[in-house]
């Protein structure tokens, strides 16, 4: 007598957990993606804008003739990618995993931080520049590192999901160096040419950015790798 359990056999476990991890960082990828797109197309010329802030200070009068504002939800969408980026490679480094949902409790850690830098680099433009304008020129060149930085974490993020982990560890060293030249590029950049958004002498700016951007970035730096 044969059995129907001889014919279609016991049957064996078959392991798809890899697979479906690929098909949820792939929706990721796609959701992040998608803050650039409605970027794109609230503003068709916002990353060529935001090129021309990042390599060039000069020519005050033609950043206040574009009109600033009416880049500020394209920016919103940019802020909001980054912050989902790094807080999503937190999460992957392994920082703050004990918690239950270390994804959220990363992106609310990136969020803050990325709020402090806004909010002291306006604090002592204020109070030592005068500069009465959030959206001026030097606010809007932090604003495109964040997004720099959120663009870093993304690549090292799709190269941890779909590349192997020798590549993806060489592509991660490279972002790191990468953003690390870029920002000592900016500073030397500020230190140059600050005069001409400040209005003040190098000291003065050489002070003011190691209060607002140097010293914060170091901090957070040795205290991300304290946690990972």
């Amino acid at each position: 007598m044969i059995y129907l359990s001889d014919l279609i056999g016991k049957g064996e476990v078959i392991d798809r957990v890899h697979d479906l991890d690929k098909s949820i960082n792939f929706l990721k990828m796609i959701l992040f993606l998608s803050f650039i797109v409605f970027a794109r197309l609230i503003n068709p010329s916002i990353f060529q804008w935001l090129y021309r802030q990042v390599l060039s200070i000069d020519a005050n009068r033609d950043y206040n003739a574009e009109n600033p504002e009416k880049y500020v939800l394209s920016i919103s969408m940019l802020l909001i990618f980054s912050v989902m980026s790094v807080g999503v490679f937190l999460a992957q480094q392994g920082a703050y995993n004990d918690f239950s949902n270390p994804v959220l409790v990363n992106m609310l850690v990136t969020l803050f931080f990325f709020t402090v830098f806004l909010v002291l680099v306006n604090v002592l433009q204020t109070a030592l520049f005068r500069i009465g304008n959030v959206l001026n020129r030097h606010f809007i060149d932090l604003l495109s590192y964040l997004f720099i930085v959120g663009a870093g974490a993304f690549v090292a993020l799709l190269a941890k999901w779909f590349l192997n982990e020798g590549i993806a560890g060489i592509l991660q060293s490279a972002v790191i160096v990468f953003l690390v030249l870029f920002f000592l590029f900016r500073m030397l950049r500020l230190m140059v040419k600050g005069s001409l958004i400040f209005g003040q002498n190098v000291i003065l700016i050489f002070f003011y950015l190691c209060a607002a951007e140097i010293s914060p970035f170091l901090i957070v730096g040795k205290l991300l790798i304290n946690l990972v």
